[in-house]
């Protein structure tokens, strides 16, 4: 949405690109109408720390420029204004008792159909990778005889069988890292339910038992479970290509155009692929994934990480929490704003259009 307007505006606003502010604030719309059906106001720019003043004036910068429209509609007594090529509109005659800002699809709109299924879903995650160590490298790599992979590198490996469905393998170094490689792609693992987060510690525990085995049943090989890292996962939401009639009408008929391929996208920050996929004794399905990868400077062990990935899943209101992978339009712009703030007042002014936008 907010590309296509981009283009469509910049020859006729003189430049190569928008400025980045006006940019981040063009997607934070367009996330508010997507996700909430609502249009942005002043007080959301606030919330990010602008001054009521500063934000009344960079909503109508836009406005002017033809990049924000207003609507019909308040949120409370503030005006809501909406990207100007957004396809949908408030219709009040099709406003009920239940939703009075209920937004009316214009047309048959698939995206809109599809981030609606999309968040309906929690995230799951496979192809998890851990990171441990030995305790004592020369006395327990030794000790282990595993199959070694490559004389050059002397890494030792053991592969077995989690489930039907999940396979496991543990890489042994030379230096003392051991890396354990969860896939699970035809049954991912749910971090959102009690019995999911139960299997996957008892994967982990598996894992652990078989590195015991293998250095004679010593206890203290690694270090305890709650102290491995994360090092990588891949996270995704699946859709049924076919849907039952109670639910949502069929969306996902553009996806025999990638059959036998993926296709990737940029989505507010974060990368995702989407391919067809068919799961075991279940329909095939159209999976949403993404991918995350621990920072070496990230020193967050497996307990820290899964309360981040537990607080991202968490949809109730309350106090913000930490966004782990999953980056928002809203922590885009509050981080250019902060960027912005740190520099001083004359360099913080930012053309648009022949006129400046002064962050206070």
């Amino acid at each position: 949405m907010v590309r296509d307007l981009e283009t469509r505006n910049l020859e006729r606003l003189g430049r190569k690109s928008l400025p980045l502010q006006a940019r981040e604030i063009l997607l934070l719309a367009a996330s508010i109408h997507l996700r909430e059906g609502k249009g942005l106001t002043v007080k959301h720019l606030q919330r990010l720390g602008f001054e009521k003043d500063n934000a009344e004036k960079v909503i109508q910068d836009a406005i002017r420029n033809g990049l924000l429209v207003p609507g019909e509609r308040r949120e409370g007594k503030q005006k809501q204004y909406y990207v100007a090529n957004y396809r949908h509109k408030i219709d009040a005659k099709s406003s009920n008792k239940r939703s009075k800002d209920a937004l009316v699809p214009i047309d048959k709109d698939i995206v809109f159909h599809l981030l609606r299924l999309l968040s309906n879903r929690k995230y799951v995650y496979h192809n998890i990778h851990l990171e441990t160590s030995l305790n004592y490298v020369k006395e327990d790599y030794k000790s282990i005889n595993w199959y070694i992979t490559s004389p050059k590198n002397k890494q030792k490996k053991f592969e077995f069988k989690l489930n039907s469905n999940r396979n496991c393998s543990i890489v042994l170094s030379p230096t003392g890292t051991v890396n354990i490689s969860i896939k699970c792609s035809s049954e991912p693992c749910e971090f959102h339910t009690p019995s999911g987060m139960i299997e996957f510690i008892s994967s982990c525990g598996q894992a652990l038992n078989q590195i015991r085995h293998g250095a004679n049943n010593k206890l203290e090989v690694v270090p305890s479970i709650h102290k491995w890292y994360i090092s990588q996962f891949d996270y995704n939401k699946d859709i049924p290509s076919s849907l039952s009639k109670n639910r949502d009408p069929e969306v996902l008929s553009w996806s025999s155009i990638c059959a036998y391929g993926r296709l990737q996208i940029e989505h507010l920050g974060t990368i995702f692929q989407i391919y067809p996929k068919g799961l075991p004794d279940k329909e095939d399905y159209t999976r949403f994934e993404g991918h995350y990868y621990r920072k070496k400077d990230n020193n967050k062990n497996l307990t820290d990480t899964l309360s981040d990935i537990l607080d991202s899943n968490d949809e109730e209101e309350g106090e913000p929490v930490e966004r782990l992978p999953f980056v928002t339009a809203e922590d885009m712009l509050k981080k250019v704003k902060e960027n912005m703030d740190s520099i001083n007042d004359e360099d913080s002014r930012i053309p648009f259009n022949d006129r400046d936008i002064q962050v206070s």
